[in-house]
């Protein structure tokens, strides 16, 4: 449906759709973690709603900037930092899903949204960020995996 919206230009229906996406997957998360005692297949099912919201996370992070560039005439002539800008929000909230949610599989995604940008993109400014920022990810993913594996 928000695919279908973003079609036909009409940002603000998207922009609703994506937000309240993000908000459900937020709430089912949340509902899973409180009850995940009576879930017996609860990593499974938990690791794809996370899977499912690393993609959502990045799609509105980029319809929050073509809204804002578009429909509300921000950011005409701050493309690249813009760019940039997404690119180390979608940093920031993966480091803060690895550190708070102990979980790795929305980065994983987000270093598969960096590494289409690496390859998509023609601007060395925004190509230097996201190579940054992908080194910088899995530098936090190596973290949290070692710190796992030296528990056990």
């Amino acid at each position: 449906l928000r695919i279908v919206a973003r079609h036909y230009e009409n940002l603000h229906l998207a922009m609703i759709i994506i937000l309240l996406l993000l908000l459900s997957l937020i709430i089912i998360d949340r509902t899973l973690v409180a009850n995940q005692l009576s879930i017996a297949y609860f990593p499974r099912v938990r690791g794809s709603i996370l899977l499912y919201f690393g993609r959502v996370q990045i799609a509105t992070l980029l319809m929050t900037t073509i809204y804002a560039q578009y429909q509300l005439g921000l950011l005409t002539g701050y493309e690249v930092p813009a760019g940039m800008a997404v690119i180390i929000l979608a940093w920031c909230a993966n480091l803060l899903i690895i550190c708070r949610e102990k979980n790795i599989i929305t980065s994983l995604v987000a270093l598969r949204a960096l590494w289409w940008v690496v390859n998509v993109q023609t601007d060395p400014q925004i190509i230097l960020t996201a190579q940054v920022v992908m080194g910088l990810l899995i530098g936090g993913i190596l973290w949290h995996e070692g710190r796992i594996l030296l528990k056990r």
